[in-house]
């Protein structure tokens, strides 16, 4: 555990300390070696995060509107507008395999209630643009996009 509040590292020890008669030393190790690295885990992330943003952005032209982006302050997850027809999202997963999850599902609105905005993922939809294969599967939801 990684944190820059002592109270809650004290508290999280006590506890720990009350559930096991000994730690983990793997687990203790590997933090170790990931605070000793942090730096340079955090840069490359940050990298990796600026690349992947920086090809949504090259591919917004192609999409002719159908996507409406709002770059992120921070983190790895955005949650673009888009609107899609019925059945879009299953198409989505059969053709290409990538779900669509709604906004809605994740923050509170009033779209929540409306069914006819449930049914065709009316608003947002959860954009996670962290993971290495990003480049590929985002080449591939911009593909299915332009296609439909």
């Amino acid at each position: 555990m990684v944190s820059q509040d002592s109270e809650l590292l004290t508290r999280a020890v006590t506890i720990r300390r009350s559930l096991s008669v000994c730690s983990g030393t793997t687990d203790e190790w590997l933090a170790r070696l990931i605070l000793a690295h942090s730096q340079t885990l955090r840069t490359a992330s940050l990298h990796t995060l600026r690349r992947h943003v920086e090809q949504i952005e090259e591919s917004l032209p192609m999409l002719d509107g159908r996507l409406t982006w709002t770059k992120p302050a921070a983190g790895c997850v955005a949650f673009p507008l888009i609107t899609l027809g019925d059945g879009f999202d299953q198409r989505c997963i059969e053709e290409i395999g990538i779900m669509l999850i709604p906004q809605r599902c994740f923050v509170g609105s009033a779209e929540a209630g409306d069914r006819e905005g449930a049914r065709t993922l009316t608003g947002g939809i959860r954009l996670g643009y962290g993971l290495a294969d990003f480049p590929e599967v985002w080449a591939r939801f911009v593909e299915f996009l332009v296609r439909h």
